[in-house]
């Protein structure tokens, strides 16, 4: 649910920062649709993870003291938001409304060709919004690994990196292929920077040092495969697309690779977090 919610409001933001200056690029339309799917799929993932799914509606009622219930907000609120871009990218594709009926052409015309910043400035704000709303859901367990200074550039970075992948994968350029190199470089380096809380001789294992250890014993082959991903496509392949040495048709493997590589790092964001106590005991 997270990668791909994170992954459909990076999508949406790349388009809108492409686009916040002047005028949208010309798939844009079709960025935004992926993305937009993307999103939709991940918050129809929410509702299973839930105990009581079939009471998910119950997720808004707690939104004074409840972060799982400001996401909600914000996601949907996001949502609302990149729905009404997709709307105006698509009035405003031209190739499109030439087939339609001369009655409803105009109206659509008129509609494409607001200002760009109309529609990505709310884009950008809600979908940071949303990020810092799913960063605090773990933030406010007050677990070491989950600490807020961590887990929102975490967030952000799955954002970035499946984001701009998911653009070099529709509008291959080689400015994209930087973004991508760059996100996925950044990204890694946040990932093993945990590992050296294992390098101790202390005899008090911190939460830390606990996380560390998990990662790089019963879940190495989890972290192997997080590092190997996001090496090979999000910095090797990208790094071959912008010097034309493969196809621009690779870049669909490259959002497969970086999607396969967030989904192992969120693995590990779960299953080698270790609190010092159990949740509910004093």
């Amino acid at each position: 649910m997270l990668v791909l919610t994170q992954a459909g409001i990076g999508g949406s933001v790349v388009v809108a920062s492409m686009s916040i200056g002047g005028t949208a690029p010309m798939k844009a339309p079709w960025l935004v649709t992926a993305s937009f799917a993307l999103l939709g799929a991940g918050l129809f993932a929410s509702v299973f993870h839930l105990g009581r799914p079939t009471k998910a509606w119950r997720v808004w009622m707690g939104w004074r003291t409840s972060w799982l219930s400001r996401e909600a907000i914000a996601l949907n609120a996001f949502a609302g938001a990149a729905s009404g871009a997709l709307a105006l990218l698509w009035a405003g594709d031209e190739a499109l409304v030439s087939r339609l009926p001369a009655g409803s052409a105009g109206p659509l015309a008129l509609a494409g060709g607001m200002p760009a910043f109309l529609w990505a400035a709310p884009v950008v704000v809600l979908g940071s919004v949303a990020l810092f709303a799913q960063a605090m859901v773990y933030a406010d367990t007050h677990r070491e690994f989950w600490r807020i200074g961590v887990t929102a550039p975490r967030f952000l970075g799955s954002a970035v990196v499946l984001g701009s992948a998911l653009a070099l994968a529709i509008m291959p350029s080689a400015p994209l292929a930087v973004v991508v190199i760059v996100a996925n470089l950044c990204k890694l380096a946040l990932d093993v920077s945990v590992l050296k809380h294992g390098d101790s001789d202390s005899t008090i294992w911190t939460q830390l040092r606990r996380t560390a250890s998990l990662q790089r014993g019963v879940l190495r082959p989890v972290l192997a495969i997080r590092l190997l991903a996001g090496s090979v496509g999000g910095i090797f392949v990208p790094f071959a697309m912008g010097t034309g040495a493969v196809a621009p048709a690779w870049g669909i493997a490259v959002f497969a690779t970086c999607l396969l590589g967030e989904v192992a790092e969120r693995l590990l964001f779960f299953a080698s977090v270790s609190p010092d106590k159990m949740p509910g005991m004093p």
